[in-house]
């Protein structure tokens, strides 16, 4: 949090002011995780910060996470419940991020480069 130190006063009154955590990362630049990070920084030390409010979402794919077994849902759950959203949508968002970045073959690790 240290690059966005200047940017905390602000993220302070926008939150007070109702702002939804999405909203404030588009204003400052910082990324949604690092504001809803913050935010809950500030609450759990008594700070009066309102709950984020819930508005209407963005269209999401949807994605069963039904077939996940129970012991990495558990492990999936713990990074969920820190963003905020289900394991389910964590599961999608990992999917998507892998795919458009490239990441499978270096996340699977388990096909010759050619190098």
């Amino acid at each position: 949090m240290q690059r966005h130190s200047h940017l905390l006063p602000a993220v302070l009154d926008m939150a007070q002011r109702g702002m939804r955590p999405c909203k404030i990362a588009e204003v400052t630049g910082m990324t949604p995780n690092a504001v809803s990070c913050r935010l809950s920084y500030w609450r759990k030390r008594g700070v009066n910060v309102a709950p984020a409010r819930h508005g209407p979402q963005p269209a999401r794919r949807k994605i069963c996470a039904t077939g996940v077994p129970e012991d990495l849902r558990g492990l999936l759950k713990v990074h969920a419940d820190l963003r905020g959203v289900t394991v389910g949508v964590l599961a999608r968002d990992l999917l998507d991020r892998a795919a458009r970045d490239n990441l499978i073959d270096a996340i699977l690790d388990d096909m010759e480069t050619g190098q």
